[in-house]
């Protein structure tokens, strides 16, 4: 049972889905698109929702909710590939690396006031799992500060660091990974896999950011999204991904169909 209602389960590949009904197809469908900020394609979201739930049409939904989606149509920044990206360097244990990138500078307009925010933001390859903390300069030492108090205090010390050549990795953040026992390695155009993963975070961020800079919305539903987005199916590493790490998402404010 769930609240009034009586959950229905399929059993698949040995694992138990919640059935969805007809009525609470499109609803659900539009949840997770919503709350994973129209950032994710169609097969990532149609794979997120799989993971917990089972309808005969969930492709179908996915596929025609993207396709009439308006703030996707207006928000979505259109990318030029000229060629295929390199491939990411496959993790097979989690913690072993940890890849760092800043973000920003970014203006926030708060009570009429212009703030500028940059942001640390911190990635382990193999989980997907991430850390976005404030920095106030973009120094190696405030680099090497956040890093260390943030993911070498609270998980597991990595073996690698993986950064790419900007200010905020040099001089005191090369002597605290050493100090940690870690070893610093460089991203470089030659080699861009080694980063993809901070990347394609970062650019989600922009995604969501300019997605949220006009909706009305109060914190309890960026909390929600945020979750969601956390649990988003991750690809070849979604055996160990973050969906591990966070609990399931179930949307129960959505009125299931009587």
């Amino acid at each position: 049972m769930f609240g009034n209602s009586e959950l229905i389960c399929f059993r698949q590949n040995d694992e138990d889905k919640i059935v969805l009904t007809k009525e609470l197809l499109p609803k659900l469908v539009s949840f997770y698109h919503k709350s994973m900020a129209h950032v994710e394609g169609m097969d990532r979201l149609e794979q997120t929702i799989k993971t917990h739930f089972y309808h005969r049409g969930i492709r179908d939904e996915v596929r025609k909710q993207i396709e009439q989606c308006e703030a996707c149509a207006k928000n979505k920044r259109a990318r030029r590939a000229y060629e295929e990206s390199a491939p990411r360097d496959a993790t097979a244990m989690p913690w072993q690396e940890v890849h760092c990138d800043t973000i920003g500078p970014w203006t926030i307009e708060l009570r009429q006031r212009t703030l500028t925010f940059n942001a640390m933001t911190m990635v382990d390859p193999c989980t997907n799992l991430l850390e976005i903390v404030p920095i106030m300069r973009r120094t190696s030492e405030e680099g090497a500060r956040v890093v260390e108090d943030t993911w070498f205090a609270r998980y597991p010390r990595p073996k690698k660091v993986v950064t790419d050549n900007g200010p905020e990795f040099k001089l005191e953040f090369i002597a605290m990974v050493k100090k940690n026992g870690a070893v610093h390695r460089y991203s470089t155009p030659r080699n861009p896999q080694d980063i993809l993963a901070v990347q394609r975070h970062r650019q989600s961020l922009v995604d969501k950011r300019l997605l949220r800079a006009n909706a009305k919305r109060i914190s309890y539903d960026y909390a929600v999204d945020d979750l969601v987005y956390k649990r988003a199916y991750l690809g070849l590493s979604d055996k160990l991904s973050l969906r591990l790490l966070v609990p399931i998402v179930f949307p129960a404010f959505i009125p299931t169909a009587t």
